[in-house]
């Protein structure tokens, strides 16, 4: 006997075909990860710059170094900053440091203190470390370093590499 006779083989039928459909959307779902928008920058931004004024002085962000990242098996926004730790002043006293925050079920945004104080971003990044971004699902970065015939002001010698974070520090990992 045909399925198109049996009314309860039919809906099993359709019940097959809406499963595997909800796959296959949710498969192409968890791998499109959508820039966030305005406003969480916004939101993200502001959280971290409360928290890296409360540690240190001359703090400095740019939001598009803010990227979306799974670290962990958690959705973070890692953050690239700078920001005078000693609060001693002068033009070379910065340094970059890495923040992570997590969204709250109530959708706000916290800092994750595990991975998020200046002093767990290794001295290996550059000083001038200039943007972060999210590349084949890694955290990349770029920035600037002293050359040989530079001023403490003015980094010429151009740096990229890989970012991860190891044994409670961020590490850089560069490339030549």
């Amino acid at each position: 006997m045909r399925p198109a006779n049996r009314p309860c083989l039919n809906s099993i039928a359709r019940l097959r075909r809406c499963w595997w459909f909800g796959c296959m959307l949710s498969c192409v779902a968890s791998l499109a990860q959508a820039a966030p928008d305005a406003e969480t920058l916004g939101k993200v931004a502001a959280v971290t710059l409360r928290y890296a004024n409360s540690l240190g002085c001359a703090v400095t962000l740019d939001k598009r170094n803010i990227v979306p990242v799974r670290l962990d098996d958690r959705d973070l926004f890692v953050v690239l900053y700078s920001i005078d730790v000693g609060c001693s002043g002068g033009s070379a006293m910065s340094r970059p440091a890495l923040a992570a925050l997590q969204r709250s079920t109530y959708g706000t945004f916290y800092v994750l203190p595990e991975y998020s104080s200046p002093l767990s971003t290794s001295d290996q990044f550059p000083a001038a470390t200039d943007r972060i971004f999210l590349k084949d699902g890694r955290l990349g970065f770029q920035g600037r370093e002293l050359g040989p015939d530079d001023a403490l002001c003015c980094a010429s010698v151009r740096v990229e590499g890989w970012a991860r974070f190891e044994h409670g520090q961020w590490v850089a990992d560069r490339r030549d």
